[in-house]
């Protein structure tokens, strides 16, 4: 993975990464179908800025990427399968607090003009899309392609026009944000935990995290599945299983986690266990 191909010219974007300490190149070559490939594999934090290249870049994800983001739009992350089309003459400015290994593919108008698809203008900006065909070729670039072996040599060129093909003939698709980043979702725990004893409300999260309450909801569904209100029930419940283990009365542990009752208490428990306190306590669980 080590090989650096002395051919390859770094384009504008790959300068920008080389700038930024915490990247790593790994692996380069230069292509008769693209200005040229190059892996890069970082870990730790650092900003990179893309100011106006006068190329185009397809990345792809192939490792982690989760502590990616574009700054401004901390809740949208990266992750393996990740795919990235900046197109030349673009801005965009990037935070990363992770590991990530990531291919980019240099190109520009001519090498898009020799494959005949269509207008180089038509190439759209996209953030963590996802094609599966990309992916694929993605991960064959790098585990069955020897970068500097002349017996390699075509099957590099043919996978990497493949990837041009599909790019222009297939826009990705942008997809929607994947949710909170792990900083901001060990943060709403930490909120929600502290709603058992005192009072909170979508708002307190959504400001939590810096996002309206109708972009919280959606981001808090997409990273773990469930609703903030059902996350809050559930540490209800738990709090509520250690104190019967503890031999406190139903009314007081009603009062402590947060229900308006016990009856209340009693009807949110059974929907939670099948069981009522009553019973989870008599069965000794």
């Amino acid at each position: 993975m080590g090989h650096m191909n002395t051919e390859f010219v770094k384009p504008e974007v790959a300068l920008a990464m080389s700038g930024n300490g915490g990247r790593a190149l790994q692996q380069t070559t230069a292509v008769n179908c693209a200005r040229g490939l190059a892996y890069w594999s970082r870990d730790g934090g650092g900003d990179i800025h893309y100011v106006r290249p006068a190329h185009h870049t397809l990345s792809v994800y192939l490792q982690g990427g989760h502590g990616v983001s574009e700054i401004g739009r901390p809740q949208i992350n990266g992750s393996p399968g990740a795919i990235c089309v900046l197109p030349a003459g673009h801005e965009s400015h990037w935070h990363n607090s992770a590991h990530v290994g990531v291919l980019h593919v240099y190109f520009d108008d001519s090498h898009l003009q020799t494959l005949g698809v269509r207008s180089a203008g038509e190439l759209r900006q996209v953030h963590f899309g996802r094609d599966s065909l990309l992916q694929t070729l993605a991960n064959g670039l790098i585990t069955e392609v020897n970068w500097s072996g002349i017996a390699d040599s075509m099957v590099l060129e043919h996978l990497v026009s493949s990837m041009l093909v599909r790019l222009l003939a297939r826009p990705v698709c942008e997809q929607p944000g994947r949710g909170l980043s792990q900083q901001q979702l060990l943060s709403v725990e930490n909120r929600l935990q502290a709603c058992v004893d005192e009072q909170c409300s979508l708002v307190d999260l959504a400001a939590d995290t810096g996002l309206s309450v109708r972009q919280f909801s959606r981001a808090y569904r997409l990273a773990t599945g469930t609703t903030a209100g059902q996350r809050m029930l559930e540490i209800q419940i738990e709090r509520v299983k250690v104190m019967i283990r503890q031999g406190i009365s139903l009314a007081e542990i009603a009062h402590a986690a947060g229900f308006s009752s016990q009856s209340h208490m009693s009807r949110r428990f059974r929907q939670q266990t099948g069981l009522t306190p009553g019973t989870w306590r008599r069965e000794g669980y």
